[in-house]
């Protein structure tokens, strides 16, 4: 039993790469998951195979979008928020500016459409210590 076992963690930006390996992690530890990405096809494959996994898409950028999944979510206790872009590049091309701006995109704004949807609805669970993690890449 791990201090995971039947807690409910939602990840976002959990259809490949890090938010994918994590959930994969956490459904071993016994978690609940809700997976949220923009890629529903993505997300629905990945819960075809984690037992206590259910799919949440949804776009940081729509405001409207991060609304309903927060509804549809409902209680969690953890939210991990590792939304993000990634463009494969040759490392000369990584210093041009162009590059750099879909992953700007997914940063800071988008993180703030999430906690100020977010945060009242966990205060309002009242009494639980819902974790939240965030990683930017």
């Amino acid at each position: 039993m791990s201090g995971f076992d039947g807690k409910t963690y939602w990840i976002i930006g959990a259809s490949e790469g890090l938010g994918r390996a994590l959930a994969e992690a956490l459904n071993h530890q016994g978690a609940h998951l809700i997976l949220s990405a923009r890629n529903a096809t993505r997300l629905d494959q990945i819960c075809d195979r984690l037992p206590n996994a259910r799919a949440i898409p949804m776009d940081v950028t729509d405001l409207d979008s991060v609304r309903r999944a927060v509804v549809e979510a409902g209680e969690i206790d953890g939210l991990v928020y590792n939304a993000g872009a990634y463009d494969p590049m040759r490392a000369v091309e990584s210093t041009v500016c162009t590059h750099l701006f879909p992953h700007a995109e997914l940063g800071s704004e988008p993180c703030r459409f999430v906690i100020s949807v977010l945060s009242p609805v966990l205060l309002f669970q009242g009494g639980r210590d819902a974790k939240l993690e965030f990683a930017f890449w």
